[in-house]
Order: C-alpha cells, then sequence, then structure tokens
C-alpha cells in the first residue's frame, strides 16, 4: 500500500473505534463541503469550524466556532469528544489548539505538510488532495458501517435577540448588536470581519449560510483595520453587497480607504464600526494577563465622530445607538446607493471575550 492508502486505513480504523468524533473545518475544506456534510452524516459527528472558516459550513448544521472567539456550544460539544477530524491547518492556530485537543485523538487532513500540526502534533497527518482524501474515507467507512451513526451532541441552543441590558445609555450590547448585522444581511453577501472584539462576538454569535460569505485572517496574520482595506477588492472582484466590521482603533489605521469607496462610487457597501470607547478588545487583554497599564493607555476621553468622519468624506454617515437603527441601517446600505459608513455605539463597560491568545481553551468565561 502507498503511505496514504496506509495512513487512511489507520485513519479509518480510529474513527469506527471512536464514540464521540468531531470534525474540525477551517478554511481548507471548502471545495469539499459536500463529502465533509456526508462524513458528519455517517460518524453522527458535530461539525465545528475554525474563525476563518466561519461561513463554511452551514450555520444551522455547525455547532459554532471554536478556539479564538469559541462559542460556548462549540467548547461543551469539543470537550466531550473523544476524536477530532481536523480538515485544518494546525500551525500557528495550534498555539490555541495545542490545550484545547489534550486529551483527544487527532486526525490531520491538509494538503501541504507546511500546514502539519506543531505544538499538538496530530496521531495520524494526511497530506493530499483534501477531497481526495476525504472521500476515500467516506467509501472506506460506508462499508465498514452498518449504516450511519445517530448524533450524539446536543442540539443548537435557541439564541434571543435584545436580553441584554446595558450600563451606559445610548448604547447597545455587543451581543444584540451582532446579531442585528447579522438579521441584517441579505441571502448572498460577503463579510469581512477585522480583528476587534466585534469579531469575537460574530464568531460566537452568527449562523451563516456558505452563501453569506465571511473573511478574516486571525489564524494566520492578523492586523488592524485590514478588513476594510480587504473589503475594497472583495466588493469590486465579486459584484455582491459587502460589509466590513471594523473596530473603532482599526479604522482609524486606514480611514482615507472610505474615501477610496467614495472615489469608486461603490454601492451596496456598509463599513460598520464597532465603537466601544477605543481598544477595549486591548484593555481586556491587558487585564486577562494581571498587566498593569493605565486605561488612558489603550481608552479615549473623546472618541472620534465616525460619522461626520465619513460624511467628510463624501460617504453617508449613520449613528446606531440602538439595535433596530442599526438593522434597518445594514439592511438600507447593503441594498441600496453608498458607501455607508455606521458608527454602531456599543457599551464600553460590557464584558469582551478577549479570546483564546490569552485563555486556554478549557477555561469557561465568566
Amino acid at each position: 500500500m502507498t503511505p496514504m492508502t496506509t495512513m487512511i486505513e489507520r485513519a479509518v480504523e480510529l474513527l469506527l473505534m471512536a464514540s464521540r468524533p468531531v470534525i474540525l473545518v477551517g478554511p481548507q475544506g471548502s471545495n469539499a463541503r459536500a463529502v465533509l456534510l456526508e462524513l458528519a452524516d455517517l460518524l453522527g459527528a458535530p461539525l465545528a469550524t475554525t474563525p476563518d472558516a466561519l461561513s463554511v459550513i452551514d450555520g444551522r448544521r455547525s455547532c459554532g466556532v471554536y478556539s479564538f472567539g469559541a462559542s460556548p456550544h462549540a467548547r461543551h460539544t469539543l470537550e466531550r469528544a473523544d476524536l477530532v477530524l481536523a480538515v485544518s491547518d494546525l500551525s500557528e492556530f495550534t498555539c490555541r489548539l495545542g490545550e484545547g485537543l489534550a486529551g483527544r485523538t487527532v486526525i490531520q487532513v491538509i494538503d501541504s505538510d507546511v500546514c502539519l500540526g506543531r505544538k499538538r502534533e496530530p496521531e495520524i497527518a494526511i497530506v493530499g488532495p483534501i477531497e481526495e482524501i476525504l472521500t476515500r474515507l467516506r467509501t472506506r467507512l460506508t462499508g465498514g458501517l452498518r449504516g450511519a451513526r445517530p448524533a450524539w451532541s446536543d442540539p443548537l441552543p435557541p439564541r434571543a435577540r435584545g436580553k441584554h441590558l446595558t450600563l451606559r445609555s445610548e448604547h447597545m450590547h455587543p451581543e444584540d448588536a451582532a446579531l442585528a448585522i447579522e438579521a441584517a444581511l441579505p441571502e448572498r453577501v460577503r463579510v469581512c470581519l477585522d480583528v476587534t472584539s466585534a469579531a469575537l462576538y460574530c464568531y460566537e454569535q452568527w449562523r451563516l449560510t456558505p452563501a453569506q460569505r465571511a473573511f478574516s485572517s486571525v489564524e494566520q496574520s492578523a492586523c488592524m483595520g485590514e478588513a476594510v482595506l480587504a473589503s475594497l477588492g472583495v466588493r469590486l472582484a465579486s459584484s455582491l453587497p459587502t460589509l466590513a466590521l471594523v473596530g473603532d482603533w482599526g479604522q482609524l489605521m486606514v480611514p482615507a480607504e472610505l474615501h477610496t469607496a467614495v472615489e469608486l462610487g461603490l454601492d451596496r457597501y456598509v463599513v460598520v464600526v464597532w465603537a466601544n470607547g477605543g481598544g477595549a478588545f486591548i484593555g481586556a487583554g491587558i487585564a486577562q494577563q494581571g498587566l498593569q497599564v493605565p486605561e488612558s493607555a489603550w481608552r479615549w476621553r473623546r472618541p472620534p465622530s465616525f460619522a461626520r468622519l465619513a460624511e467628510s468624506f463624501g460617504a453617508h454617515g449613520v449613528v446606531a445607538t440602538d439595535v433596530r437603527t442599526l438593522q434597518r441601517a445594514v439592511s438600507e446600505g447593503l441594498r441600496g446607493p453608498g458607501p455607508v459608513l455606521i458608527e454602531a455605539r456599543i457599551d464600553p463597560l460590557a464584558s469582551i471575550p478577549a479570546g483564546d491568545r490569552f485563555l486556554t481553551l478549557g477555561e469557561s468565561r465568566a
């Protein structure tokens, strides 16, 4: 047998023995969505995604994002798993997954050995064309199983909008704001998520479809403001409604790009600025690491007026202090003339899920 065939045979043996397998999907699995769903049905395995694969699996089938910005449901599911089939890069991302997958058998399927696990080396690594490998796994498993296994995981919990009280007047709770944005997205849309606390809430809360394609880059590289840069190219290349969700600090790193959108005359193009007082995500990380840094180093005393800045560039500026205004502004902006910048006023006193760059995956959030 070839080395790949040997690895596939070993992987099949482990998958047949596992009682609670989970399939973890990264962006690398985007072209193998159909066979991934078939494997999940055969094994009765829940599907989870990495952050950058948020929309690869339909949100009605995925138990959520795992690791950076992990949803509580995904955490609970992965904690109970005895085997993880990772169709995902486990290199840089492993600095978090290494602890999160401790005690579980890991089978990694990847198209390049550059992406093999490092801090958490998989028990089996199969390198090659991903769809071909998964198809061969499915064929072998079909022959080894008497029928599809029943699902072992808990169903997705319901979500409730408007359930939170804010600590500051004329501000939205971040979970409610994230859900309002999701509710405003059309059936076909492109979304670019920046490195910001807003993205963490979206990773936790959103249940997108593959047609509502989301782009982010927290797994390999991350730079505040890059979602705005990426969204311009995405909008031009796809001709689909496009939304960039960026933090307040991130927007100030690339303010002139909004003028580029004006010059290009982009319609159905929206930038949502997550305005929660400046650097709140950074402040949460500082607190979690126990560092002594004055709040004045990362929070503004007088936050900028992003909507007025947008107007100065020739874009349409909107200030949203409640979820109804936010949802309506996003919906209208993605369906009408633009560009539009929405200054979403988020409660700066709300707790922030600073993510697993600072917390181990086994730790629960307060």
